[in-house]
């Protein structure tokens, strides 16, 4: 098969660039193109060829901006392939079937933002015309069902991976390294790593860590991820003061990086509050062996459903979480077997191999359709 993988302009696509989307079209495409020809389109970035081939995988890379969408369809007219797939840009899929009247186009579907901001009018439109719309979790595919009921087959689930020879549980050597490369001692750490914004919660889990600290004044609060100067990050500094919580903001890391951390925490907490399609974050925290507290949300249930972790239904509620924390901080023997089920469960469900396979079978069923 010849696929073809468009990727949004915001971030390169590399073995070392990009946001979770990037991430995981290079990582699904470079396992798909063991056995297929993948070409991904994606920007240019310095540092980075503007193409770039091994074997069967390329990655073809284009100036950011309004020329960006028309270098892709050239690049699509070129060749017959036999799969033609949008990742996260729905608005790319009634230009290119105008383009490409009888070619099998996939909308691969991250999150639910980029449909949300299409009129219902052009939503419809889209769902018509893409030959297939992949989901990757159960949550957003059964949201769309119910929205487009007469387009309900064209909706599938596919999972999310993590590549579990870097997210691993770390030996004591490799958690002392990143301890002092952050030049942090012992301390209970409770670890957050996402976009430091309000539809992440992280005002929530300040107000847990600070209600935790009265009886465990022990810990410290992690949070990985970038901190913009604002009104909402001033605030997240002075509640942290006011509760004298010990509160360490680190900061982004490089994609090439980003396992390293997670070998920091004690326990990991995603307290979001938006509805969020997978949750990515979970996942890779679990398969470092952390045992995970999150919000009852969206595709979140998914991962943590059952005794895989702790959700917090009520996920306004900093009590709330600080309950769920102090259960672990308590009860040592329990927060390590949550970590051990979390990692094995993981191993078993969402391994890039595994979210590689399942493309590979359902791209194989659409090139059937005409």
């Amino acid at each position: 098969m010849k696929i073809l993988m468009i990727a949004p302009d915001a971030f390169p696509v590399s073995s070392n660039t990009g946001g979770s989307v990037e991430i995981s079209m290079y990582q699904i495409g470079k396992r798909v193109a063991e056995n297929d020809h993948v070409t991904i389109v994606s920007r240019k970035a310095k540092g980075l060829p503007s193409k770039q081939k091994n074997g069967r995988f390329t990655i073809i890379r284009f100036t950011p901006g309004p020329n960006y969408l028309n270098k892709v369809i050239k690049t699509a007219k070129r060749k017959n392939w036999d799969i033609i797939q949008v990742d996260n840009r729905p608005r790319y899929i009634p230009l290119l079937r105008q383009h490409l009247p009888n070619s099998r186009l996939v909308l691969n579907l991250h999150s639910l933002t980029f449909m949300s901001r299409l009129s219902r009018q052009q939503q419809e439109q889209v769902v018509r015309m893409a030959t297939a719309i992949i989901c990757n979790s159960g949550f957003i595919r059964n949201q769309y069902q119910r929205m487009f009921p007469g387009y309900s087959k064209k909706f599938h689930k596919i999972y999310l991976g993590t590549d579990l020879s870097r997210f691993h549980p770390p030996s004591k050597q490799e958690r002392r390294k990143e301890l002092e490369r952050f030049g942090l001692n012992s301390a209970f750490h409770i670890l957050n790593v996402g976009r430091v914004i309000p539809g992440k919660g992280v005002h929530v889990l300040v107000k847990a860590a600070g209600i935790v600290r009265k009886k465990y004044p022990n810990i410290r609060l992690l949070v990985i991820g970038p901190l913009k100067k604002s009104a909402y990050a001033g605030n997240l500094l002075r509640q942290a003061r006011k509760a004298k919580l010990d509160m360490k903001i680190i900061g982004p890391q490089k994609p090439s990086m980003i396992h390293r951390v997670y070998w920091l925490g004690e326990i990991f907490v995603c307290p979001t509050q938006m509805p969020e399609a997978f949750g990515l974050v979970n996942v890779e925290a679990m398969a470092s062996g952390l045992p995970v507290i999150a919000s009852g949300r969206g595709g979140v249930k998914e991962i943590l459903s059952g005794s895989r972790g702790i959700l917090v239904e009520n996920y306004r509620s900093a009590k709330a979480f600080a309950k769920a924390i102090q259960k672990l901080i308590k009860s040592p023997r329990k927060a390590k077997k949550l970590g051990v089920k979390g990692r094995n469960f993981v191993k078993g469900r969402f391994s890039w191999n595994k979210s590689a396979s399942e493309y590979r079978d359902f791209y194989k069923k659409i090139r059937k359709k005409r």
